[in-house]
């Protein structure tokens, strides 16, 4: 699932959510295109999978040994090329 804009507040894809509002989100399928948040260091190239950093954004996926079934890790196919340094940046992905 993903947290969608608080648009009804007229809040767009920059105004972050604060402790204890409701979060309007989306559950997507298949081939669905995300606008999703990038965690710090991280260099992406168009066609890299994504999976969860566990705290609202997404990390470069990278399959470590012993890893039961790593493919239901995945979460996005990145659509382009991406770099953060200290920062988060948005990343356009697509649910595999």
């Amino acid at each position: 699932m993903f947290a969608k804009e608080d648009d009804l507040q007229g809040n767009g894809i920059d105004v972050d959510y604060t402790v204890g509002k409701l979060v309007q989100y989306l559950t997507p399928v298949l081939g669905d295109q995300i606008n999703a948040l990038l965690t710090t260091s991280q260099t992406i190239k168009k066609g890299n999978f994504l999976s969860s950093q566990g705290d609202g954004k997404l990390k470069k996926y990278v399959v470590s040994s012993g890893e039961p079934d790593y493919i239901k890790a995945i979460v996005l196919m990145a659509l382009e090329d991406k770099t953060t340094t200290s920062s988060v940046a948005r990343i356009v992905g697509r649910v595999v």
